[in-house]
């Protein structure tokens, strides 16, 4: 009897030194999976799987259907810069005519530059030519504009818009007589027709 409690508790003892092993060596790949730094490119990644996708208001239109529309957003690939930049296309439409996206933009996601105080940079672009680009998340990938094409019908030479604030002596500006067209002139008499 004293044999077998000897050669079992010597079983137990390898089991648990090997459990030990396992659990550190897990521990260990688990924590140098998590201290690997998160680069700004894998944020700018992890922001465009975020927003690709189908997407509706329906909740938001549930609780306060006075001021909001259930919509649905689709967002999918469109292209990828040779910056590594990536080009997605954007449209929302109602939900009940998803065929008919009512505005669609090319949004490009990229790392801000080190300079700015920011992670990633997320522009927006007008398309020329809504048509040729509608429902082309749901179409094929064969029957899609090409890369090529896609880079070339969008944007600005020199990069986005950029809007600020209007400046507060503006809203006295937008009354100016300058911005309002010439007064018809109703000087002209006319003929007494009886």
């Amino acid at each position: 009897m004293g044999t077998d409690s000897e050669s079992d508790g010597g079983g137990s003892a390898v089991r648990g030194l090997v459990l030990k092993a396992v659990v550190l060596l897990g521990g260990f790949l688990l924590f140098k999976r998590f201290r690997r730094a998160t680069t700004r490119w894998d944020h700018a990644r992890i922001v465009a799987e975020s927003l690709s996708g189908e997407k509706f208001s329906r909740d938001q239109a549930s609780r306060d259907p006075q001021n909001y529309f259930n919509l649905r957003m689709l967002t999918c690939p469109a292209t990828e810069m040779v910056d590594s930049s990536r080009v997605l296309y954007f449209e929302q439409a109602f939900w009940r005519t998803p065929q008919k996206p009512f505005r669609q933009r090319f949004y490009m996601v990229k790392p801000c530059p080190k300079e700015m105080k920011c992670d990633v940079e997320l522009s927006s672009y007008a398309l020329r030519d809504a048509e040729e680009y509608k429902n082309f998340c749901d179409r094929p990938k064969d029957q899609r504009p090409q890369a090529e094409e896609v880079v070339g019908v969008w944007g600005t030479k020199e990069g986005p818009y950029e809007f600020k604030p209007a400046p507060a002596s503006s809203v006295n500006d937008m009354f100016s007589p300058l911005n309002f067209p010439p007064k018809l002139s109703l000087d002209k008499k006319t003929e007494d027709p009886f």
